[in-house]
């Protein structure tokens, strides 16, 4: 990549989508390393969901024409599509990388949102190398169809509130002790950061 070390970017391409199990409002995007089998998963919400299945259909949504549009009219490249690991609730982002005149732009959006734009625009869309290696994984099985794992710091913290919920329910205790330890730690972490930004 141009402005940022390539060794730290993994090249990605959008794979496929699919829906949870047992957490029905669990929307999955499954994002593939260019230069091999594994692939991510990552969390998005149900507009973005439609959005991205419908550019992977090949149907351009008038929302693309327009943001290609605005970025013409102000002069604006858009260079590539990063998607990050959004740690203040789990999940991911993507990050634009936009050159206006000599100034270079970093704009976050959500993770569907960017992968649509970099679709839409044909930009290069890559992933922090660290967090991929931490999260992807061989997913594609003999038989071809893609099976992934969504570790829990990929998923924001409503949708952790929601699967605890379940597990107690179904009495799943020890799913749910793990649970509720990571929900624990993200909000003492929320509650630290606030309290050293004061």
């Amino acid at each position: 990549m141009l402005f940022m070390a390539q060794q730290n970017f993994v090249d990605i391409i959008p794979l496929g989508l699919t829906r949870g199990i047992s957490l029905q409002r669990a929307y999955i995007l499954i994002l593939r390393e260019k230069t091999s089998m594994r692939c991510m998963a990552v969390l998005i919400t149900a507009e973005e969901y439609q959005l991205v299945s419908k550019m992977m259909r090949g149907e351009i949504d008038p929302f693309i024409h327009t943001y290609r549009d605005t970025l013409d009219t102000f002069g604006v490249k858009l260079h590539c599509v990063v998607i990050h690991n959004n740690t203040s609730d789990g999940g991911y982002c993507s990050e634009l990388i936009m050159e206006q005149g000599s100034d270079m732009r970093h704009v976050r959006q959500r993770t569907g949102l960017g992968v649509s734009i970099a679709m839409g625009l044909g930009v290069p869309l890559q992933a922090n190398r660290r967090y991929f290696d931490e999260t992807a994984d061989d997913a594609m099985q003999p038989d071809g169809t893609v099976q992934v794992k969504l570790p829990l710091k990929a998923m924001e913290l409503t949708l952790l509130r929601e699967a605890l919920e379940e597990a107690v329910q179904k009495e799943q205790f020890e799913i749910a002790s793990t649970l509720r330890d990571e929900i624990a730690r993200r909000e003492n972490l929320s509650r630290f950061s606030s309290t050293a930004t004061l």
